[in-house]
């Protein structure tokens, strides 16, 4: 759908430059994952190799007399199931992991700090009334640490009064929606609605 608009501006060599980089970047990722397998099932091997090498070496040359040839068969076939055995331990134990990682997100949520309380303002029943705002050197953020996204913000809107909020990317339009409506906190001035001190 975005076809005519591409070949309106003339980019279709850089956006297919883009791609192929994007294209690049994600077969790092996936040689990268095939790599770490490879090395997994590499080592699982060589362990599993070695678990079946030293018991049968052991019996056989510590023990030679009770070593029968039937247990050492049983016990040379049961050392080569070691193999899938821990393959398949260690899958499960990646994914099981994995599913953590959805516990370990709803633990971090939990311990997240609350919102400040409302001051227990008392307002009319009828508020607003008559829709008048203020804002008196109204400075703000989206959390603490952070630096401030409004800066001392001074105007006043007028019931029944329309008005449009402009400026370029960055400058604090939706900032001044978001503190209108205390969806972020302040961190100086006053929201001032009818009258009715509602942010300090």
């Amino acid at each position: 759908s975005g076809m005519s608009t591409i070949r309106a501006f003339a980019v279709e060599e850089t956006l297919t430059r883009r791609l192929a980089l994007c294209s690049d970047e994600n077969a790092k990722t996936l040689v990268s994952l095939a790599g770490l397998s490879a090395w997994s099932y590499i080592r699982i091997s060589l362990s599993s190799l070695l678990i079946v090498i030293l018991p049968c070496l052991g019996f056989t040359l510590l023990q030679p007399d009770s070593t029968t040839a039937s247990f050492a068969a049983l016990l040379i076939t049961f050392s080569f199931s070691l193999e899938a055995d821990f393959i398949c331990l260690f899958g499960n134990l990646s994914l099981m992991q994995g599913c953590l990682v959805g516990f370990e997100r709803c633990q971090a949520l939990l311990n997240i700090p609350q919102e400040s309380k409302d001051p227990g303002i008392d307002l009319p029943t009828n508020w607003p009334s008559n829709g008048e705002l203020k804002l008196k050197s109204y400075s703000a953020r989206y959390r603490p640490g952070l630096e401030n996204v409004l800066h001392d913000l001074t105007f006043e809107v007028n019931p029944c009064e329309k008005i449009g909020v402009v400026g370029r990317t960055g400058a604090g339009k939706s900032s001044v929606v978001l503190s209108i409506l205390r969806l972020i906190d302040s961190s100086g001035g006053d929201i001032i609605i009818d009258l009715s001190l509602i942010h300090i």
